[in-house]
């Protein structure tokens, strides 16, 4: 062969040069065949040869090593076998050494984009490695407002070409919120000395102490309260004021009753006649007042158990495509939040829609991660789809991808 080492990497193309020589004294056909891992990238042209005796020929090894994880970075053997069709057992070898780059294609991304908490939560970091060599990366979350801090486990993460692992991120808010929540987002990094780091986003949606429904709540029981007491004071009892009133005009016409009468005379009950025949005045017995206060009023949480789940659509270069949920029979769907994620930057324009209904178009231009402001929710009934397309793909964002990749995260209660 013209190099003992030939220096490639995968996804390119490199070519050697191996001369032949018929030492015998008959013309001889042979056929060259590559053995070893290279077998599947590696051709001959031609693939078959025909010289006189002492004549040579050189003819071109051209290697194509495709990037894959499936071709391991490092050194391995190229061999040549050159088959004689006459004498197919004297067989000769040309060898050379392949040493394949190394080079990175890695994902990570959160399992949960999108969570609810007051103060603490857990999100599954997963990290995919499509290179062709084995990584060791440190994970570390950066929040450039210092309002959350964290803590994986584990915290670095060692993992083969074309295989997975998943490390876990507890999350803590410095400071809690009393009366209105807040959207937080952040980023967790898989940094490698020698390689470009790797990022992903996420979002925790941080909920008060006191939430606007608790507070909307006291205050219908004040407004009720304020009611009842202005009520009362204003009007229930002067009310009561007249006709008490009254009652004691009343009993100031009637006959005068003396000491001795009074004396005798026990409270609920007829007075007992006086000495002159007369009877005094029957007491007017006094009804209870029928207690008035506020009544709670209704309100509360969304009804049915909690839901969540990502659409994620890939559409062609310059096509479409549509990703659905259908609402199982019997139950209702509620939307409280949405989350688009355009991570590759790629774009065109989304519809979220239900049925045939659009409910929500953007452009994909305009965010990267980007939670749409709902201020009530989205209601789908039984067998009602939720519809979220990508309308067209005019850009691809990545730089090694074929199509538009976006999702959106749909969280709310199903009831």
């Amino acid at each position: 062969m013209s190099q003992t080492n030939v220096v490639i990497s995968p996804g390119t193309e490199a070519t050697v040069a191996v001369r032949v020589r018929n030492l015998g004294d008959v013309t001889e056909t042979y056929a060259f065949v590559p053995t070893g891992i290279s077998q599947g990238w590696a051709t001959v042209t031609p693939p078959t040869m025909t010289l006189v005796p002492g004549a040579d020929e050189i003819a071109q090894v051209t290697l194509r090593p495709p990037r894959s994880f499936a071709v391991p970075s490092g050194q391995t053997p190229l061999i040549i076998r050159i088959v004689p069709h006459g004498n197919p057992d004297d067989v000769a070898t040309a060898e050379s050494t392949i040493t394949v780059l190394e080079y990175d294609d890695r994902q990570i991304s959160l399992a949960q984009p999108v969570m609810r908490a007051r103060r603490r939560q857990e999100f599954d970091v997963v990290f995919d490695n499509h290179g062709n060599s084995r990584t060791s990366c440190r994970l570390a979350i950066v929040d450039h407002t210092s309002r959350l801090s964290g803590r994986f486990d584990p915290p670095s993460l060692g993992v083969d070409p074309g295989m997975n692992e998943t490390a876990r991120l507890r999350i803590k808010v410095r400071r809690r919120r009393w009366r209105r929540g807040r959207t937080l987002p952040f980023t967790v990094i898989a940094s490698q000395d020698g390689h470009e780091p790797t990022p992903t986003t996420g979002t925790l949606l941080q909920e008060p102490i006191i939430s606007g429904r608790f507070v909307g709540r006291i205050a219908s029981i004040a407004a009720v309260g304020a009611v009842a007491t202005v009520g009362w004071f204003h009007l229930v009892n002067p009310a009561i004021e007249r006709a008490a009133q009254r009652a004691v005009d009343q009993l100031g016409t009637a006959a005068p009753v003396d000491a001795e009468t009074a004396a005798s005379t026990i409270p609920g009950e007829i007075p007992v006649p006086t000495s002159d025949g007369s009877r005094p005045a029957p007491s007017v017995p006094t009804q209870p007042a029928t207690p008035i206060g506020p009544t709670a009023s209704g309100g509360g949480q969304l009804p049915g158990e909690p839901f969540d789940t990502r659409l994620v659509v890939e559409a062609p270069l310059g096509g479409q495509n549509v990703e659905q949920y259908t609402v199982p029979a019997g139950k209702t769907l509620s939307i409280t939040d949405i989350l688009l994620q355009n991570t590759n930057g790629d774009e065109g324009r989304i519809t979220l829609a239900r049925n045939a209904e659009i409910i929500y178009e953007d452009s994909l231009a305009n965010f990267a991660s980007f939670q749409i402001p709902l201020y009530s929710p989205f209601v789908f009934r039984s067998g009602q789809t939720v519809t979220f397309q990508v309308t067209s793909c005019t850009k691809v964002g990545s730089s090694t991808g074929e199509s538009c990749s976006v999702a959106a995260t749909l969280i709310g209660k199903l009831a």
